[in-house]
C-alpha cells in the first residue's frame, strides 16, 4: 500500500474520520507553470495538510504551504526571494459539491 504523501488523490471523508495529517516537500522542478517563473536554484515547498470535521461534520481541510521562490523583478529585473507563508482552509456544503475557501478564514 502506498503511502498518504505518496498517493495523486486523497480520500478527504476517510481522512477527515481517522483526523490524518499528511505533510512533506514539493520540489518546484516538479511544477512545470512555476518553474518556468524562478531564476537561479528551485528549492521546495514545504506543507502539511490536516483533515478534520466541522461541528455539522462535513469534512474540512486546514492546509499549510511555505517557502521562497526566486523570481524576477518586473520593475528593476533584478532577482528577489518572494517569501510566502499560507494557510488555505477549505470545505464544501455536501459531498458531492466542489471543494471551497472558508469565508473569514
Amino acid at each position: 500500500m502506498q503511502s498518504a504523501s505518496a498517493r495523486r488523490y486523497l480520500d478527504a471523508e476517510e481522512f477527515a474520520s481517522r483526523r490524518a495529517v499528511v505533510k512533506g516537500f514539493v520540489e518546484i522542478g516538479s511544477m512545470p507553470r512555476l518553474l518556468e517563473l524562478v531564476t537561479g536554484k528551485p528549492s521546495a515547498i514545504a506543507y502539511r495538510i490536516e483533515f478534520t470535521r466541522e461541528a455539522s461534520g462535513r469534512p474540512r481541510i486546514i492546509g499549510r504551504m511555505e517557502g521562497i521562490l526566486p523570481l524576477t523583478c518586473q520593475r528593476c529585473l533584478n532577482s528577489l526571494d518572494w517569501r510566502f507563508d499560507t494557510d488555505p482552509v477549505l470545505c464544501r456544503n455536501h459531498a458531492s459539491a466542489p471543494w471551497r475557501p472558508m469565508q473569514g478564514q
